[in-house]
């Protein structure tokens, strides 16, 4: 039975099936995207036949829009990103972007080993919700200026070598 506000993933990666929950906004977008006749039975969709990737869509859609380097993936961290803002609980956003293993926490030791914590239906719906209003507090916020400053530090750091990866790929 698939939970009122949620979104199944009959195919997801590695072929598993899993439940997603939506909220108010997401949920009005999906029910817009599906409503279109061209879609058929999957969402994304060509020729009446489930797409396998997003990306060279994904690629078109960023250029028709003036996006320049931007990936799907890009996506995954600025909604991990936002909850993270809205202090919602690191096991609930793992259990969110679909990990299968837990995290625990930050960095290579974050994994923990499955079936010790889980996040409920009801967290998770909590914190889709949650994004649809600005956060009250900013991770951020929350460490010393010295800190605040590494951490801003450390972000320019990698979003430079990560441009530089990119361009020496061309």
């Amino acid at each position: 039975m698939i939970p009122p506000h949620s979104l199944f993933v009959a195919h997801g990666k590695d072929s598993t099936k899993r439940m997603v929950p939506l909220n108010s906004t997401a949920e009005r977008i999906f029910e817009l995207l599906c409503g279109d006749e061209t879609t058929g039975r999957w969402l994304f969709a060509k020729d009446g036949k489930p797409i396998k990737s997003i990306k060279k869509g994904f690629a078109a859609a960023c250029a028709r829009a003036g996006i320049d380097d931007l990936r799907p993936y890009d996506l995954r961290h600025t909604f991990a990103t936002r909850l993270v803002e809205r202090n919602v609980h690191i096991l609930i956003i793992s259990e969110l972007l679909g990990h299968s293993t837990p995290v625990s926490g930050f960095g290579f030791a974050s994994r923990i080993t499955p079936g010790y914590a889980h996040a409920t239906w009801d967290a998770m719906r909590r914190a889709v919700d949650s994004l649809q209003y600005s956060p009250t507090q900013s991770v951020f916020e929350q460490k010393s200026s010295k800190s605040r400053a590494k951490v801003e530090q450390m972000s320019q750091k990698s979003i430079l070598r990560r441009k530089r990866q990119r361009q020496a790929k061309c």
